[in-house]
């Protein structure tokens, strides 16, 4: 049970550093853009880079750690904009 949880957490640290990476490269980008919302950049720009991970993960044939890691995001951006 524990190992699970850390391993969660673990997955969870991934996905936050990761994303919020992009997002940072993103504001530094368009910062000075008359219209600065880069939200919707940023998630095409998430599910982009998620579509070449997949493809990483599957190479190595870990698409369940790809699964693990990345589900909630992928659920969150469903519901955002399905």
């Amino acid at each position: 049970m524990v190992l699970q949880d850390l391993n969660r957490r673990a997955c969870h640290k991934t996905m936050i550093a990761f994303a919020t990476l992009l997002a940072r490269t993103l504001v530094r980008l368009k910062w000075r853009d008359k219209s600065p919302s880069v939200f919707n950049l940023w998630i095409r720009d998430l599910m982009h880079h998620l579509i070449l991970g997949k493809i990483c993960y599957a190479t190595r044939r870990c698409t369940l750690n790809f699964y693990t890691i990345w589900q909630p995001a992928l659920n969150q951006v469903e519901r955002v904009d399905p």
